[in-house]
């Protein structure tokens, strides 16, 4: 990712609090901040959740639920927003198949598109990592869901997608 200008920066609280809100006003999904004072944050407790990492080691787990997080990361993409430390910890799936993102402390910075990529290339290597023992279930389903839904790469660099997951494999 260096090698394409992005770096980092930590946002303080109440910038985490103010991206969590423009999130929310554009429709993503995200948890809202609920009071902040100094440098402590008030969030909902999600009661029943389980993070992505945890959820996608279950062999029998609902892939459509991936689907979704995924839609809604092309979707923050296309509207101009990356949200910064992206990967599977920081999204939480509910019993019902919805989920939120949180924990917005790190903030990307460099040209939007490969900040995109670079999430994108993070939550995938992710993904199939953690699948362990039923990793070719789960790179069957990515392949179909995005051979399916091919307007879901079409703003990507593929080929810097595909060089940010080598260099996680590395």
């Amino acid at each position: 990712a260096t090698g394409l200008g992005i770096s980092f920066r930590v946002r303080t609280v109440e910038e985490q609090a103010g991206f969590m809100e423009k999130l929310s006003a554009i429709g993503l999904e995200t948890l809202p901040c609920i009071e902040r004072q100094g440098e402590a944050m008030l969030v909902p407790y999600l009661e029943n959740g389980v993070t992505l990492d945890k959820f996608i080691q279950n062999p029998g787990y609902e892939k459509s639920v991936l689907g979704g997080v995924l839609s809604h990361m092309a979707d923050a993409h296309a509207a101009g927003v990356t949200f910064g430390d992206r990967w599977t910890g920081n999204t939480m799936i509910m019993p019902d198949g919805s989920f939120v993102e949180f924990d917005f402390d790190l903030e990307l910075t460099g040209k939007h598109m490969d900040i995109a990529a670079f999430e994108l290339a993070q939550t995938l290597y992710w993904i199939m990592f953690l699948s362990g023992s039923h990793r070719r279930d789960t790179v069957d389903f990515l392949s179909d869901f995005y051979r399916d839904n091919p307007e879901l790469l079409g703003a990507y660099d593929v080929s810097t997608v595909a060089g940010l997951i080598d260099g996680h494999v590395d």
